[in-house]
């Protein structure tokens, strides 16, 4: 049996969420993921998220300027 949730699986939304957490430099820094999934992890909204309050608590390394972090950020939640 497999639940679901206005039709969608709550087992693909886990796997969804779990691959978007581990493409995203939240847990690790991005410079350790294989070069080849660099690129997929700035299609993942937390990648600037996590690079954002690195910037605001200054720990570890920024990727993007801030004022990037939140442009794409606001592009997203109006969007």
């Amino acid at each position: 049996m497999c639940l679901a949730i206005a039709g969608i699986s709550i087992a693909a939304v886990v796997a969804v969420l779990a691959f978007a957490l581990l493409l995203s430099p939240v847990m690790t820094r991005l410079d350790a993921h294989p070069a080849v999934l660099r690129p997929l992890a700035y299609a993942v909204p937390t990648t600037y998220v996590a690079d954002a309050f690195r910037d605001i608590f200054g720990s570890g390394p920024m990727y993007l300027p801030f004022a990037v972090d939140v442009a794409v950020l606001g592009g997203l939640l109006v969007g």
